[in-house]
């Protein structure tokens, strides 16, 4: 069986057959096998009711050349309920509608023309095309202001959407790639002198990431490191609190719930901070932290138990067992009381060069 991403960049006549013998099974023995005949599901189940809805959208799409976000579906579906009385009961229903879907037919959800609606941003040292019919294009601004990068949206479409270090200026060679947890975080780090002083791709889902952002990622780094020694350094920036560690093994580890997140997945991430040692070394006041809830003690014990965190890294249940010993959360916008411009200036390219 071919795989995922190969499905996703070949013609789509295959998939249509796919879709097509799917279909014709759902018909003929009222139920599809997912993963291999590993489970099966039964037409009385809403979901593969759903999933056949996304089949005969994605066929459609196909048939006609044309692509559409998961939000369309939704919206599909809604038109749906109201004239068959069913359908999505939210946008995390038809998301997973369309995730069994791509698994019936074994590949994935661009295959079958569907893209996440992205809510993720990057800048900063690379050269980037949509596809190879393309020409390369840069965040950099032009002259006078060559020094400083533009933000931009991570596209819905990144099925043949790949990165490159930037050519012929190998002082402004990307260093490393830096992920951050939080958009005011990305603001500031756009709007300061950091990407000309340290040279970077800085990428944000803008809270936790969806596919699209974390695919782009993935392509960042490997398109970075291709044709070099070493693949480029990726690091980890978060609030001082379980869920930040949780939504940094997003990035690293996928999700247990989509293949196709696994395989985006980047496990060389690194999170350097905020960390316990950080928060130690700042003179923090009672109204600079937040107390440990139970969500957050449920979070970190969700975090040492996981086997897919300790494959990734060890050090991140140690270090949600410290975040539970202190007892409080940081958050980074915090960090702003010690001067509107610590954060960039001074305590994030300590962290860097640390790391």
């Amino acid at each position: 069986m071919p795989s995922a991403e190969e499905d996703g960049n070949a013609s789509p006549a295959p998939v249509l057959r796919r879709i097509e013998n799917a279909m014709l099974d759902v018909l003929e023995r009222g139920y599809v096998e997912v993963d291999g005949g590993a489970r099966r599901v039964d037409l009385t189940s809403p979901a593969l009711r759903n999933a056949v809805h996304v089949l005969a959208v994605a066929h459609d799409l196909l048939s006609e050349g044309r692509t559409a976000t998961l939000r369309e579906v939704y919206y599909r579906g809604r038109k749906r309920a109201r004239d068959a009385e069913e359908g999505y009961a939210n946008e995390a229903d038809a998301a997973r509608a369309v995730e069994l879907a791509a698994r019936v037919c074994g590949v994935d959800r661009a295959a079958l023309g569907l893209f996440a609606a992205s809510k993720g941003w990057f800048c900063g040292a690379l050269e980037w095309r949509a596809s190879r019919a393309e020409p390369w294009r840069s965040p950099r601004r032009p002259p006078p202001r060559a020094a400083r990068f533009d933000a931009v949206a991570v596209p819905e479409d990144l099925d043949e959407w790949e990165a490159r270090p930037l050519q012929n200026e190998p002082h402004l060679r990307a260093r490393f790639v830096l992920v951050v947890e939080k958009y005011t975080v990305f603001y500031r780090i756009v709007n300061s002198e950091f990407l000309s002083r340290v040279p970077c791709v800085v990428v944000t889902g803008r809270g936790f990431p969806d596919l699209a952002t974390r695919k782009l990622l993935r392509r960042v780094v490997d398109g970075l490191g291709r044709g070099t020694d070493a693949a480029v350094p990726v690091l980890g920036v978060c609030d001082f609190n379980p869920h930040g560690l949780m939504l940094m093994s997003a990035y690293a580890c996928g999700s247990d719930a989509s293949r196709e997140s696994d395989a985006y997945a980047c496990r060389t991430l690194r999170v350097v901070g905020l960390l316990a040692d950080d928060v130690d070394r700042m003179a923090l006041e009672r109204r600079d932290v937040e107390t440990f809830s139970a969500a957050d003690r449920a979070a970190v014990a969700s975090l040492v138990a996981s086997p897919r965190v300790r494959a990734w890294d060890p050090r991140i249940a140690d270090e949600a067992r410290r975040m539970a010993e202190r007892g409080f959360k940081v958050d980074l916008d915090t960090l702003a009381r010690f001067g509107a411009d610590f954060l960039v200036r001074e305590w994030l390219p300590r962290t860097v060069v640390r790391a």
